[in-house]
């Protein structure tokens, strides 16, 4: 059975030693999260690793003989993705077990939060959620130009017209302010619980929650099919061929200044980011909203997609000046404010001079596109079921019910989820 588009594949070996999984509904991951895109700070790259050790160094010598890493550092950067790999598969069997020890034991602040209402919503996004059903009532496919978006409501950044980016647009405000300084408060009463939660991504160390494991699912279910579903495939329709939003991945990144006193956001303990590298996200359509807080910097930056079908090849050439494209927004007008683009836009987030910022951050996911091609090793998916929510997007299909791993590879060693 093949399992991933890289090479060496799963150990088959790991694979034997499997564990029954004990979700309710069955929830499934491709399995090239297992073995691909480990972040390394310090480095600011991705590395793969698919259990051998011997073929980890020698695939990335390359990185020795041109100077980019010392010999020393490489086995440095070996470590660092050991440790990550285990604690992601550790991560795909306990989710369901992290997830309901805090439903056990976790006290809301605002219990209300997690019931949807429209009047939740700012009453401009839900104008621009009307305007964008009539317009795919009257012309379902898309792409819309400048224009067509503008009269919709959003500020256009980059219509999609240039041939290098999807189109890039922002709103003023998606939620009010009250529900967005509950949120905030909800948040920051979670993390000062101290019970144990999902770090949602590698890049992100610190100060990062998934919203579904603090009881949001229905809430985001409703608002993702309900709204942002419309809007995301009027923003970016090419991303979408079509296929409605099914899945999301939602959860919570915070920059911060080190010399500020006190972790002021949903931060615990640990090493605190100022910035985000450059990246793509594991999504169609992104959708990220400012919560709270008062910085200098942090500017976006963004450089359109990549041609190669390359990772690799395309994060060293996107980054070119005639690609990009600056985002600044004062912090002082940014409470609710969202920004949307295409998941496979090459994105990084400047570093924070002063302050902190808190952001929600909005995976919007189509079962239809991905158990097609799955985004992030570009073949079609070869599923795992996994003992989590994952919010992965995949489904099994008539094409794919024969490639199904059903069971992950066992690790013994502890480690930090």
């Amino acid at each position: 059975m093949k399992l991933v588009n890289v090479p060496g594949g799963l150990d088959p070996e790991l694979l034997a030693r499997t564990k029954t999984l004990g979700a309710a509904r069955p929830h499934y991951i491709c399995a090239c999260r297992l073995n691909t895109d480990y972040f390394v700070h310090g480095v600011d790259r991705y590395y793969d690793y698919d259990g051998n050790d011997e073929d980890f160094l020698r695939r990335y010598q390359s990185e020795v003989n041109e100077g980019i890493l010392s010999a020393e550092a490489l086995r440095h950067v070996l470590q660092d993705v050991k440790s990550q790999s285990n604690a992601r598969i550790i991560k795909f069997q306990n989710g369901h077990q992290v997830h309901s020890n805090i439903a056990a034991t976790y006290q809301p602040l605002h219990p209300e939060l997690r019931t949807f209402k429209e009047s939740m919503l700012h009453c401009s996004f839900v104008d621009i959620v009307r305007n964008c059903k009539r317009l795919l009532d009257h012309s379902p496919f898309g792409p819309y130009s400048a224009d067509v978006l503008r009269k919709a409501g959003f500020e256009v950044l980059r219509d999609g017209s240039d041939g290098v980016s999807a189109a890039i647009v922002t709103v003023p405000h998606v939620f009010n302010s009250d529900f967005c300084n509950k949120l905030t408060a909800e948040l920051i009463h979670f993390a000062e619980s101290g019970i144990a939660y999902t770090r949602p991504n590698t890049m992100n160390r610190n100060g990062g929650v998934l919203l579904y494991e603090l009881g949001f699912q229905s809430f985001l279910d409703q608002l993702v099919s309900d709204y942002l579903n419309f809007v995301a495939k009027v923003v970016v329709p090419d991303d979408f061929q079509g296929c409605d939003i099914d899945s999301h991945k939602v959860f919570t990144v915070a920059y911060q200044d080190p010399s500020l006193k006190g972790l002021r956001t949903t931060m615990r303990s640990g090493p605190i980011d100022q910035h985000l590298s450059l990246h793509t996200d594991n999504s169609e359509a992104t959708m990220n909203l400012h919560l709270a807080g008062t910085w200098t910097g942090g500017g976006l930056n963004f450089y359109g997609r990549g041609t190669s079908g390359n990772y690799e090849n395309d994060l060293k050439s996107v980054k070119q000046p005639e690609r990009l494209l600056k985002f600044r927004q004062a912090s002082s007008k940014s409470q609710s404010f969202a920004l949307f683009h295409s998941g496979s836009e090459f994105h990084e987030a400047q570093p924070i001079d002063s302050g902190w910022r808190l952001n929600l951050i909005m995976w919007l996911r189509s079962s239809g596109v991905r158990n097609k091609q799955c985004p992030m090793c570009g073949a079609p998916p070869s599923l795992v079921q996994v003992d989590s929510l994952a919010g992965e997007g995949f489904t099994l299909t008539h094409w794919n019910s024969s490639e199904i791993v059903r069971k992950l590879p066992m690790k013994t060693d502890s480690a930090k989820l």
